[in-house]
Parts: structure tokens; sequence; C-alpha cells
């Protein structure tokens, strides 16, 4: 089993890699999972959603003057 090129370079040896992932996937079911994930789903959502409405930051910047005091 191969290990993957960024585990090896983060563990510094790939032949380590290769024996730790081999005993921590020994007895486990590999689910592969294709597509967005929640999480990144609902922060393109809030992206959109801040692009079309502008940003609260900018909101408040229209209150406050460059001393920082209420307009």
């Amino acid at each position: 089993m191969p290990a993957p090129d960024p585990w090896g370079e983060i563990l510094g040896d790939n032949t380590v890699t290769a024996a730790l992932l081999d005993r921590l996937l020994h007895r486990s079911m590999v689910i592969n999972l294709d597509g967005d994930s929640y999480r990144l789903r609902d922060h393109q959502a809030t992206a959109e959603n801040l692009r079309r409405t502008g940003s609260p930051y900018d909101r408040h910047r229209s209150r406050v003057g460059t001393l920082g005091e209420c307009r």
C-alpha cells in the first residue's frame, strides 16, 4: 500500500507513513465521500449572501467616524 504523498511529506518518511496507515486501516471500512460537505455548502451560501447584501463590517464602518464616534 503506497503512502499518500502529503502524509509522507508531513511525517517525513513514506515507509513509516505506509505502515502507520496500514495499521490504522487494517480492520476499517473506508468510505469515500464525494461532493460538497454541508459545512462548505453553508459557508458558500453565507459568503454569497454577504456579497449580495454587503458585509456587516462595512455597515458598522459607515456608522463609526474616523475617531470612533458615532455619526
